[in-house]
């Protein structure tokens, strides 16, 4: 399989007991919410184990190693498997059995494997896979899955290496691109702008409205560099809410013009058949101090703000601040190509790796088989010797064992296996030594 497929199971490889990657996920925009909830928990619970059978026995999936990662949009399982088609058949047959009217969730669940299964969790480090494109939060939410798979004790190399390169790759994207640069979210975008307009360090803000928005503004200023934020909102106890959320202090709206002087920035999200802050708000609160309200941003629709005229360059509409967000979002696109060129040097990386995996036992029979014929013909010319001219004999045998092996094993290790050459290599190395027809390692097709 090489490209990510919605629907259908991967197709069957030839027989190969080498582990090989797949990717099980559910997606938020391919599914309804009633949809991929139920799928997005019975994926979560395939890997932690407490999926069970009708019959009520445990029917664990064939896989070795798992990673779960979990995002708002998508929950993805990867897996380390000897067997793609059939760890897939079996997953889906575990989460039907707990899905609503038992459905069969193969055309519902996106999979993909080997190459195509690394260049997916990649681009999404890398924010190539987001409905916003090159979004940051991604890049935590995949440490995090690290993190959690070590602490559940079932993650090892493979997928150690591959989640930590995904890492790596989305780091690289971010600081070598301007993928990342800018908000392209209303809140994100309102929040930079005022930002940039206002002291480090020493602001205050207020958030006109609990309600969605501006729950998003709260929470998007918490993790900023503002000093204090003040809610205000029409019901009291839903703006105490909010601030408890992010750190802030509530007040009733109608109470917060005696306020205004404190404030640096006004965040309006809030619906209101006429302006909430108009141009005598401004004078009182310029009248208690020079420096207030240096700036507001209106997420209201329609407008609750009347700025003064001769301050208007201070005021952010929501016209202006989606236009702002469409040329950052252009700005990004412009930088795709080389976010692409970086997964794609990954993929190629960290496939060698892991098709590379499955020469080390060939190379460790190798040096197994010579080591001992170069002590055997040292045990039969050291007959009749006294110990320590035997032992000179086997160490001068190792020796000369380690010096032949050092060319076949360094070649060995920097071949591609699924390569013709890395195969012909083998085939020859094979036949120099005399190793065995078993002595062949099982590697992982490039197409499949």
């Amino acid at each position: 399989m090489s490209e990510l497929r919605l629907s259908g199971r991967p197709t069957p490889a030839r027989p190969s007991s080498a582990p090989r990657l797949l990717m099980v996920g559910a997606h938020h925009q391919d599914l309804a919410d009633a949809v991929h909830e139920p799928l997005a928990d019975a994926l979560r619970r395939v890997v932690d184990g407490r999926l069970r059978d009708p019959s009520g026995g445990r029917v664990p999936p064939e896989f070795t190693e798992a990673v779960l990662l979990r995002t708002c949009a998508r929950t993805e399982l990867y897996l380390v498997t000897a067997d793609p088609a059939e760890t897939f058949r079996r997953i889906c047959a575990l989460v039907g059995a707990h899905l609503p009217g038992g459905e069969a969730p193969e055309s519902q669940l996106r999979f993909a494997t080997a190459a195509a299964a690394t260049r997916h969790l990649f681009r999404t480090a890398s924010g190539l896979e987001s409905a916003v494109l090159g979004e940051a939060e991604v890049l935590g939410q995949v440490r995090a899955a690290l993190a959690d798979a070590h602490e559940a004790g079932g993650i090892g190399p493979v997928l150690t290496r591959l989640v930590q390169d995904a890492v790596a790759v989305g780091r690289r994207v971010r600081s070598e691109t301007r993928i990342g640069e800018g908000s392209v979210s209303l809140t994100g975008s309102a929040v930079d702008w005022a930002e940039g307009r206002v002291a480090a360090g020493a602001s205050t803000a207020l958030v006109l409205g609990a309600g969605r928005t501006g729950r998003s503004v709260a929470h998007r200023l918490a993790g900023g560099r503002w000093k204090r934020i003040l809610i205000a909102n029409r019901t009291l106890a839903r703006g105490r809410e909010l601030a408890a959320e992010c750190g802030g202090e509530a007040v009733v709206l109608g109470c917060m013009r005696e306020r205004l002087f404190e404030v640096d920035a006004v965040f309006a999200a809030i619906d209101s058949d006429g302006p909430v802050l108009g141009p005598i708000e401004f004078e009182m609160a310029r009248a208690a101090r020079a420096d207030a309200l240096r700036c507001a941003v209106d997420l209201s629709h329609p407008a609750v703000i009347d700025w003064p005229d001769l301050d208007r360059a201070s005021l952010l509409g929501i016209t202006a601040l989606q236009r702002h967000i469409r040329e950052s979002q252009v700005s990004r696109t412009r930088w795709i190509p080389d976010a692409e060129r970086i997964v794609d040097e990954a993929v190629a990386a960290f496939s060698l790796w892991f098709r590379g995996r499955g020469v080390v036992p060939f190379v460790v029979r190798m040096r197994e088989e010579v080591m001992q014929r170069a002590l055997d013909e040292a045990e039969r010319a050291g007959r009749g010797c006294v110990p320590e001219e035997r032992e000179r004999l086997r160490r001068l045998a190792r020796s000369v064992a380690r010096s032949m092996l050092h060319a076949p094993t360094a070649a060995l290790r920097s071949v591609d296996p699924g390569s013709a050459d890395g195969v012909q290599l083998m085939e020859t190395t094979r036949a120099l030594f005399g190793l065995a027809e078993t002595d062949a390692p099982a590697v992982e097709s490039r197409t499949s």
